[in-house]
Protein backbone atom coordinates (compact mmCIF):
# COMPACT_ATOMS: atom_id res chain seq x y z
CA UNK A 1 0.00 0.00 0.00
CA UNK A 2 3.15 2.23 -1.06
CA UNK A 3 0.39 4.43 -2.78
CA UNK A 4 -1.03 5.94 0.66
CA UNK A 5 2.38 8.03 0.68
CA UNK A 6 2.19 9.31 -3.06
CA UNK A 7 2.26 13.09 -3.41
CA UNK A 8 -0.26 15.29 -5.14
CA UNK A 9 -3.36 13.38 -4.81
CA UNK A 10 -6.50 15.19 -6.28
CA UNK A 11 -10.49 14.79 -5.95
CA UNK A 12 -11.99 13.59 -8.82
CA UNK A 13 -15.45 13.37 -7.96
CA UNK A 14 -17.99 12.46 -4.88
CA UNK A 15 -20.38 9.15 -5.02
CA UNK A 16 -22.19 7.15 -2.13
CA UNK A 17 -20.25 3.94 -1.51
CA UNK A 18 -22.00 1.38 1.18
CA UNK A 19 -24.58 4.65 2.28
CA UNK A 20 -21.38 6.23 2.67
CA UNK A 21 -20.65 9.76 0.94
CA UNK A 22 -17.09 9.55 0.01
CA UNK A 23 -14.81 11.57 -1.99
CA UNK A 24 -12.59 10.07 -4.91
CA UNK A 25 -9.21 10.81 -4.47
CA UNK A 26 -6.47 9.84 -7.35
CA UNK A 27 -2.59 9.12 -6.63
CA UNK A 28 -0.62 8.67 -9.59
CA UNK A 29 2.88 6.91 -8.72
CA UNK A 30 5.64 9.21 -8.72
CA UNK A 31 8.31 7.22 -10.19
CA UNK A 32 6.53 4.32 -11.91
CA UNK A 33 7.97 1.57 -9.37
CA UNK A 34 5.35 -0.90 -8.55
CA UNK A 35 2.35 -2.50 -10.73
CA UNK A 36 -0.01 0.50 -9.70
CA UNK A 37 0.21 3.66 -12.38
CA UNK A 38 -2.81 5.56 -10.53
CA UNK A 39 -4.41 4.43 -7.74
CA UNK A 40 -8.52 5.50 -6.90
CA UNK A 41 -9.17 5.72 -2.87
CA UNK A 42 -12.59 6.21 -1.96
CA UNK A 43 -12.60 8.19 1.51
CA UNK A 44 -15.28 8.58 3.67
CA UNK A 45 -16.45 12.07 3.80
CA UNK A 46 -17.63 12.17 7.61
CA UNK A 47 -14.80 9.97 9.68
CA UNK A 48 -12.09 10.58 6.95
CA UNK A 49 -11.70 6.61 6.60
CA UNK A 50 -10.56 4.52 3.63
CA UNK A 51 -13.94 2.63 2.37
CA UNK A 52 -12.27 1.34 -1.00
CA UNK A 53 -9.17 1.31 -3.21
CA UNK A 54 -8.71 0.39 -6.89
CA UNK A 55 -4.81 0.05 -8.80
CA UNK A 56 -4.68 0.31 -11.76
CA UNK A 57 -1.52 -0.64 -14.48
CA UNK A 58 -0.16 1.73 -16.91
CA UNK A 59 -3.02 0.80 -19.59
CA UNK A 60 -5.98 2.45 -16.84
CA UNK A 61 -7.15 -1.33 -16.37
CA UNK A 62 -8.15 -2.40 -13.10
CA UNK A 63 -5.92 -4.85 -11.67
CA UNK A 64 -6.28 -4.78 -7.51
CA UNK A 65 -9.17 -3.94 -5.76
CA UNK A 66 -9.27 -3.52 -1.34
CA UNK A 67 -12.14 -2.84 -0.24
CA UNK A 68 -13.20 -2.45 4.03
CA UNK A 69 -15.93 -4.57 5.38
CA UNK A 70 -15.78 -3.74 8.86
CA UNK A 71 -14.12 -1.34 10.80
CA UNK A 72 -13.11 -1.95 14.89
CA UNK A 73 -13.13 0.26 17.55
CA UNK A 74 -9.42 0.30 19.40
CA UNK A 75 -9.32 2.68 22.55
CA UNK A 76 -10.68 6.26 21.02
CA UNK A 77 -9.08 5.09 17.03
CA UNK A 78 -11.18 2.98 14.89
CA UNK A 79 -9.11 0.59 12.58
CA UNK A 80 -10.05 -1.86 9.76
CA UNK A 81 -10.42 -5.20 10.92
CA UNK A 82 -11.56 -6.98 8.05
CA UNK A 83 -10.44 -6.30 4.32
CA UNK A 84 -10.95 -8.12 1.16
CA UNK A 85 -8.22 -7.83 -1.32
CA UNK A 86 -8.82 -9.09 -5.16
CA UNK A 87 -6.11 -9.34 -7.68
CA UNK A 88 -8.07 -8.75 -11.29
CA UNK A 89 -6.86 -10.54 -14.07
CA UNK A 90 -6.25 -7.43 -17.02
CA UNK A 91 -5.51 -10.26 -19.32
CA UNK A 92 -8.37 -12.18 -18.71
CA UNK A 93 -11.59 -9.77 -19.52
CA UNK A 94 -11.14 -7.91 -15.83
CA UNK A 95 -11.62 -11.23 -13.96
CA UNK A 96 -10.96 -11.65 -10.09
CA UNK A 97 -8.00 -14.45 -10.27
CA UNK A 98 -7.55 -14.40 -6.46
CA UNK A 99 -9.60 -13.13 -3.30
CA UNK A 100 -8.07 -12.59 -0.04
CA UNK A 101 -9.79 -11.95 3.14
CA UNK A 102 -7.69 -10.09 5.95
CA UNK A 103 -9.37 -10.32 9.93
CA UNK A 104 -8.10 -8.88 12.51
CA UNK A 105 -9.26 -10.98 15.71
CA UNK A 106 -7.64 -8.93 18.72
CA UNK A 107 -5.46 -5.97 20.03
CA UNK A 108 -2.32 -5.61 21.80
CA UNK A 109 -2.84 -2.80 24.19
Amino acid sequence: MRFLYWPNPQIVKEERFKARQCWIVRVRNPDGQGAYSTVDVWIDKESGGMLKMNGYNDQGRAIRRFEVLHGKKFGDIWMVDEMRIETISASDGGRVSSSTRMQIKTAVE
